[in-house]
């Protein structure tokens, strides 16, 4: 910019007021009088600095207007095609995403279809186990009912054997005191042959 613009006189000068303003030191109205005045004059000088920028400014302003028109003249197409390949993103981006949700959803289909078959066959399987447990129950009374007529059998059997045995010994006893009656009744004859044969004697 220096090379542009003059500047050593004005660098001179904004560094003196620096300077004094640095070192002033307001102890009287006559040094504030003088501070007053030196005041006036930086506003001047700061006129001085504009009025020498002021053009050059202007020429900068116009370069840097034809400098962003040319740079937007280059960046307006890469930003279409930013534009243009984010549209065709978001677009293949929502087709995969239908996609997925339309797999998902058939999955999803497809596990509710097999869950729904898996609890067919576990409700059939438990029916079959209940029917099975049914069956060995019945088979189980069944057992039971036969082990409990077997049993009743045996102790009818027993008890009929006991009732024979019994019977038997009631006739060989009802037998022995037949033959004890019979043998009696032999003797009695006996002695009453005797004693007719003793009568015929003595009647002799």
């Amino acid at each position: 910019m220096n090379e542009l613009i003059e500047t050593k006189a004005l660098d001179n000068k904004a560094l003196t007021s620096l300077d004094y303003a640095k070192s002033l030191q307001i102890t009287n109205d006559a040094i504030c009088q003088e501070a007053i005045d030196y005041e006036h004059g930086l506003s001047a000088l700061i006129k001085e600095i504009e009025a020498t920028f002021g053009p050059h400014k202007d020429a900068a302003h116009k370069t840097w207007k034809g400098l962003v028109a040319e740079e937007k003249r280059h960046v307006d197409p890469v930003e279409e095609a930013k534009r243009l390949i984010k549209g065709k993103r978001i677009t293949y981006d929502t087709e995969q995403t239908r996609i997925r949700k339309e797999a998902e959803a058939k999955l999803q289909a497809e596990a509710r279809r097999l869950a729904e078959e898996a609890r067919e066959v576990r409700d059939q399987h438990r029916g079959a186990l209940e029917t099975v447990r049914q069956e060995r129950e019945l088979l189980r009374v069944a057992g039971e009912t036969a082990r409990i007529a077997g049993e009743e059998a045996r102790a009818a059997a027993e008890e009929a054997r006991h009732a024979a045995m019994d019977a038997v010994r009631a006739t060989a006893d009802t037998l022995q005191a037949n033959l004890e009656q019979m043998k009696v009744v032999e003797e009695m004859r006996r002695a009453l042959r005797g004693l007719r044969d003793a009568d015929k004697i003595s009647s002799n």
